[in-house]
């Protein structure tokens, strides 16, 4: 069938990666420098070279993230010679390129593994329907294996018919999302076989819902391929190659009669301490705390500016303090650019020394009722009867008696 609309094509980051997956073909970075190693990886290589030249080479490239290492070989070994220092940095070298290998090393064993697994659990099909007792084997290794590296596991004839499927829910769900989402766009010019779709969602299944490849509110009808909200919906959705793979064999009846394929698509872990389930869960811890922290932040700043604003004698204090939990750092500033320099200092009317607030002058004995207001402690004028930032009566508090001088003692 020829149809006039393209399935997406993936993105790749090179043609070495195009080329790496989408073809058998396996190529080694003819280098052992981390940096080149790093870019290789990233593109689809899965090995690496070394050799006396190449190491000479990417120690001229890389000499001051070895300068350091080579100084410490020779004091370490002062008998040595310089063909002895060479060979051990020419090992290091090489251990440092196998560590950058090791998770593409591990990949790679997961790969043939479970293309093995495929090819053995193909030649097991010889007849349909699929034996009950082979399906419930294959749903025993899924819930195995599905700690490790999560997999799905399907058979279809050749009829485009499920000869099997785990797990079956998630195959189930995807299918009625392929025939009342995506099927009735065909007459659209839109075409996703039943199969691609699968293949390349079989690992979304919980991701995604109807909804997922259903037209927007308000979105007008495509008049091009590209403008389908269906395949913008795919693009998002779609296989990465580099988070999962798929490993298919054929299965043939005793006769060599085709009956169909069976496929696996399994997710790459992540290399340890790298990233995966670990990394998810420390980033959704971090994002909590961070989340906790900010809403903290959030109400102790208007707290600050509060109390702050009233040592320094700011008539509207609470002003500040609400422009602050409205706006933020923004109230913030705005208050730091307008508060006075110097907090508020009570100083005696009498002796002009500094006082902490109480009814009396601890220095001259003044009284200082009327000098302070006694709820907030705000300068008063004499003539004031309320305090003008927190409008209370200002009561003179009693006088307090005056001690009797002491008398002179005579000279001894």
């Amino acid at each position: 069938m020829v149809s006039s609309a393209r399935e997406p094509a993936p993105e790749y980051r090179s043609p070495l990666h195009e080329m790496s997956t989408t073809t058998p073909t396996r190529f080694w970075n003819d280098s052992c420098s981390v940096e080149e190693l790093r870019y290789a990886i990233g593109h689809g290589a899965i090995g690496a070279t070394s050799n006396p030249v190449i190491v000479l080479a990417v120690l001229k490239k890389e000499m001051p993230l070895w300068a350091d290492r080579i100084r410490q070989v020779i004091r370490e070994n002062p008998t040595w010679s310089e063909t002895q220092v060479a060979w051990q940095i020419y090992r290091e070298l090489a251990v440092n390129g196998a560590k950058q290998l090791q998770a593409v090393h591990e990949r790679e064993q997961l790969v043939e593994r479970s293309r093995k697994y495929v090819g053995e659990l193909a030649q097991r099909v010889d007849r349909l329907p699929v034996d009950a007792g082979l399906v419930g084997e294959v749903e025993s290794r899924y819930f195995e294996e599905y700690s490790a590296a999560p997999m799905q596991v399907w058979a279809m004839g050749t009829d485009g018919s499920f000869l099997f499927r785990v797990p079956r829910e998630s195959f189930d769900k995807l299918n009625a999302i392929y025939d009342h989402e995506v099927a009735p766009k065909l007459s659209e010019g839109v075409f996703i076989d039943r199969q691609t779709f699968l293949r390349t969602l079989a690992d979304s299944s919980e991701e995604i819902g109807p909804a997922s490849f259903a037209p927007k509110a308000g979105e007008r009808r495509a008049e091009t391929d590209e403008e389908t909200g269906v395949w913008d919906r795919w693009r998002h959705y779609g296989h990465d190659p580099s988070r999962s793979f798929v490993v298919s064999a054929p299965v043939k009846s005793p006769t060599g009669a085709a009956l169909g394929s069976v496929y696996l698509k399994r997710e790459i872990p992540w290399p340890h301490g790298e990233g995966g389930n670990d990394l998810r869960e420390v980033a959704d811890a971090a994002g909590v705390v961070a989340g906790f922290t900010a809403a903290f932040l959030w109400l102790l700043l208007p707290t600050w500016v509060y109390v702050d604003a009233r040592g320094r004698g700011v008539r509207r204090a609470w002003l500040f303090a609400f422009l602050t939990a409205m706006s933020g750092p923004v109230g913030l500033i705005v208050y730091l650019i307008a508060r006075p320099e110097r907090p508020l200092s009570l100083q005696c009317r009498g002796c002009g020394r500094e006082v902490d607030g109480g009814a009396f002058c601890p220095h001259c004995g003044r009284d200082l009722s009327t000098a302070f207001c006694a709820t907030c402690r705000y300068p008063l004028k004499p003539e004031w009867s309320y305090c003008p930032a927190c409008r209370g009566e200002i009561r003179p508090q009693p006088s307090r008696p005056e001690a009797p001088a002491p008398s002179a003692q005579p000279a001894g």
